[in-house]
């Protein structure tokens, strides 16, 4: 037997867990602020609603197989399809259809610093309307997440299929093979342009100079430049930036697309999204305007370790109960099951017949900062501050930790 876990795949200890259920729960919080509601979709699907929405070169990240009834099923690569199938089989939804996801989706990527494939995404989706107001509401809304961490140095790329295509166009690229030019053209932050010249050259294309050219000397319609300074006067000018290179890489985008970074690290674009207004189309239904940002957890936490971004604890543990005999044990619960009811996170020690002493320092060591030593007289002790204090009642204990 393999006693190890699949390459690309991760276990979450402790201490990561708190970190990242104090994201989601910002999140959670953040896209309830502006009227997103929760919502979630199967971790499988039917291979042929998720094959064809994201591109070719996605389509060779997906996780399909076949089931044990011979169906031919896969594992959800992004969150953005899954919601576009549920619109197409809930005809009577109301619309506008504001939802909040946060789930695991799966790629067979090649796993590097901040990519793995198994990872978590934090979705939020308009569905059925063609308002720029929602691109607008999309970004503050990621923006305000951000300023609640007090993280001031993100930018907000922006950018539209729009304008690109126009540029393509420009460049006498024929509309079929806009897609493909654009699969490239989204590498140029992790290539380079020389990268991206060669890439072209080697997909066919003939004139891939021009092609960079004609981007570079494109400028931001009036949708996109209204978008833009609204999102400067809400968010501030050094946070929102045209970047006329920015395209994404899913072909379902199909107007404004955006991606947020935190430039003084090297992991990238932790966020991203656009409109798609085509997708519910693709899948058999009516055009339906949709526009959505999806943020990474994984890829988030990386940004956050290297900015060494740190929580105000390591453990949600309050109070560790040591010190007691066993003959003690009821006496204890009735007195533990009290200070639980005023919402303090108990650890009522199971090693009770071990040493005070070695009690005590597994205490330490797993970043408990008080530890209430059950005898006859009850002693709670302060380990961070090393005070401690004489203590009769729950009541007492609730003052001290939480005075």
């Amino acid at each position: 037997m393999n006693i190890q876990k699949l390459k690309g795949f991760r276990d979450y200890e402790p201490k990561e867990m708190i970190l990242r259920n104090h994201i989601l729960n910002l999140l959670k919080e953040t896209f309830e602020s502006f009227g997103y509601e929760p919502f979630d979709t199967p971790a499988l699907e039917y291979t042929e609603i998720i094959l064809g929405k994201s591109g070719k070169e996605n389509d060779k990240l997906i996780y399909s197989f076949k089931d044990n009834g011979d169906r031919d099923i896969a594992l959800r690569y992004d969150l953005t399809v899954p919601l576009a199938r549920y619109i197409c089989e809930n005809k009577g939804i109301l619309k506008p259809f504001k939802r909040y996801q946060i789930g695991k989706v799966w790629r067979a990527d090649k796993p590097q610093k901040g990519r793995y494939r198994e990872f978590e995404q934090a979705d939020i989706d308009v569905v059925g309307s063609d308002s720029y107001l929602i691109e607008i509401e999309l970004i503050l809304a990621f923006s305000k997440f951000l300023q609640k961490l007090n993280l001031s140095n993100f930018v907000v790329q922006i950018n539209s299929r729009e304008i690109l295509q126009n540029a393509l166009n420009t460049s006498g690229i024929k509309k079929e093979e806009w897609n493909n030019c654009i699969q490239s053209i989204d590498k140029i932050d992790k290539i380079e342009e020389e990268g991206v010249i060669q890439e072209l050259l080697d997909k066919g294309f003939s004139n891939p100079k021009e092609i960079i050219k004609n981007i570079k000397n494109s400028t931001p319609d009036l949708k996109l430049e209204k978008i833009i300074n609204t999102l400067k006067a809400l968010v501030g000018d050094n946070h929102i930036v045209f970047d006329p290179f920015l395209a994404r890489g899913h072909d379902y985008y199909t107007g404004t697309v955006f991606e947020i970074k935190i430039p003084s690290t090297d992991i990238g674009s932790f966020a991203g999204g656009g409109r798609y207004d085509n997708l519910l189309e693709n899948l058999g239904k009516e055009k339906i305007p949709a526009c959505g940002i999806s943020l990474g957890i994984d890829r988030f936490v990386e940004i956050l370790k290297e900015m060494h971004f740190e929580l105000f604890t390591d453990t949600v543990i309050d109070l560790a109960v040591i010190g007691f005999e066993e003959s003690s044990i009821k006496d204890v619960l009735i007195f533990t099951n009290k200070l639980i009811d005023k919402n303090i996170n108990c650890d009522i020690c199971s090693n009770y017949d071990k040493k005070l002493e070695k009690q005590l320092k597994f205490t330490d060591q797993k970043g408990i900062q008080f530890a209430l030593i059950f005898q006859k007289e009850k002693i709670l002790k302060d380990l961070k501050n090393r005070k401690e204090y004489i203590v009769k009642t729950p009541e007492d204990v609730f003052d001290i930790i939480f005075k």
